[in-house]
């Protein structure tokens, strides 16, 4: 026999009974069909909670330091800090070492570029047939021949002399001489900006912090703190001259035949 169904104030009766029915906008409903009949489903669409947000940094002004400052710097400081690697990369590249490749017979420009390279620097020298490092300064090419000073292997004063010697450029492999002017140039380079972006980011902070707490956040102090860049690119600048100065720059002149044809 068919059943009847009434709803009135979210109560359904039937001819099995009288059920307690969810009212409307409730978010739930029975299941009218197969083993869940007149069951109510759980609700759809609960909502999550939010999570909390991260990274967040609650500062008087862009590059102010506070207790919010606690997971990343802010962004205003990640260009100064690319804008140094970029200058610093290149200086770096530059102090690795030169090598430059020599095929005999040399030609005269050739002989001109590395006697400028090898002028009036102490060097190693690698020579076929002598299984030591002889250590050489005064290097000059005159024709086919290498010119240069060496220690005198047999003298026994602590000091010994330098004498000349000479040996055929068929005989050379390798002339390995430290530039210490341009060690000095590429310490400078790399300094200075490592120099400006520590001294501008500590210049920055210190003075956001006394700011803040004497309660003058708003107030600029980018004046400052550029000057302290400078000061500070100047300080490290000359630091990395004298490292440089005393690492150098190494420079490899590798010797070879021409291949045959």
């Amino acid at each position: 026999m068919p059943r009847t169904f009434a709803r009135s104030g979210g109560t359904s009766r039937s001819g099995g009974g009288t059920k307690a029915a969810p009212g409307a906008g409730t978010g739930a409903c029975c299941d009218r069909r197969g083993r869940g009949a007149d069951r109510p489903r759980a609700a759809q669409g609960v909502a999550l909670p939010a999570s909390p947000a991260s990274g967040s940094f609650s500062t008087p002004y862009s590059c102010g330091l506070t207790a919010g400052w606690t997971t990343k710097p802010p962004i205003c400081y990640r260009e100064p800090v690319r804008a140094g690697a970029s200058i610093i990369l290149p200086w770096v590249c530059a102090g690795c070492v030169t090598t430059v490749a020599a095929q005999r017979p040399l030609s005269s420009e050739k002989t001109e570029e590395i006697n400028e390279l090898i002028a009036g620097k102490t060097a190693d020298l690698e020579l076929e047939g002598t299984p030591q490092v002889i250590t050489g300064k005064n290097l000059r090419i005159e024709a086919s021949s290498l010119l240069f000073l060496k220690q005198d292997a047999v003298s026994t004063e602590e000091s010994p002399p330098w004498l000349p010697a000479e040996t055929p450029v068929a005989s050379v492999r390798r002339v390995e001489v430290t530039r210490r002017g341009r060690g000095a140039l590429i310490g400078l380079g790399i300094g200075v900006p490592i120099g400006f972006v520590a001294g501008t980011v500590t210049t920055s902070t210190l003075l956001s912090t006394v700011l803040c707490e004497s309660g003058s956040c708003s107030q600029s102090h980018t004046g400052p703190a550029l000057l302290g860049g400078v000061l500070g690119g100047l300080a490290f600048g000359l630091l990395g001259a004298g490292i440089g100065a005393l690492i150098g720059s190494p420079a490899s002149i590798e010797f070879s035949d021409t291949p045959s044809r």
